[in-house]
């Protein structure tokens, strides 16, 4: 019976200094749990600050394509109201529901191009710009019913073909040129969308 009351007492004592020592651990990892967010939640802030700028840097050092227009720079992608206003009224408007966004497609005809918009969250954005007849030219002076060759003298061969559909890219934008017999149809610039836009 002494044995057992010595053993009660030891074990007591253990339960006792364990109860002291848990105490004590679950201070430590608390602490321990503590810095460990506070570090993490740091290194996570200097990641987003990290990838905020490489995503300036790529976006300014990614250069797209644009086109000038009676001294107007139409940027694709751009919001459409400052341009239009900038550019005057138009020959034509025409609008319809879009099928690849939600809102209206609006088509605004001016001499010699269509400058087509789609909208998001509201405000109209420039997608595309097209060329109607050989009175302007690219920027680089390429104009409907050029050669073929005279299109890669001009933007090399650096260029996808799909039935005669020559694209150049650069960035989110394509410079297009439609070829038949060796003549070039049809010009149109364009912004790339992804199915995530």
């Amino acid at each position: 019976m002494a044995i057992l009351k010595i053993l009660v007492v030891e074990n007591q004592q253990i339960i006792n200094t364990g109860g002291f020592m848990r105490k004590k651990l679950l201070v430590y990892l608390m602490i321990g749990l503590l810095l460990i967010l506070l570090i993490g939640c740091a290194s996570d802030e200097k990641s987003i600050d990290e990838a905020s700028n490489q995503v300036d840097v790529a976006v300014e050092a990614e250069p797209s394509y644009t086109y000038t227009y009676e001294d107007v720079t139409i940027e694709l992608d751009a919001e459409a109201e400052p341009l239009l206003t900038q550019l005057g009224e138009e020959n034509s408007y025409f609008e319809s529901e879009s099928c690849a966004f939600p809102g209206l497609d609006k088509i605004y005809t001016y001499p010699g191009i269509e400058i087509q918009t789609y909208e998001q969250d509201g405000v109209d954005h420039i997608i595309s710009i097209g060329f109607l007849d050989d009175t302007i030219a690219t920027n680089e002076g390429i104009r409907l019913f050029d050669s073929l060759s005279k299109v890669e003298e001009v933007y090399g061969d650096d260029y996808t073909e799909a039935s005669g559909l020559y694209t150049y890219r650069k960035g989110n934008t394509t410079l297009s040129f439609l070829v038949k017999d060796d003549e070039v149809i049809s010009i149109e610039y364009s912004l790339i969308v992804s199915e995530t836009d």
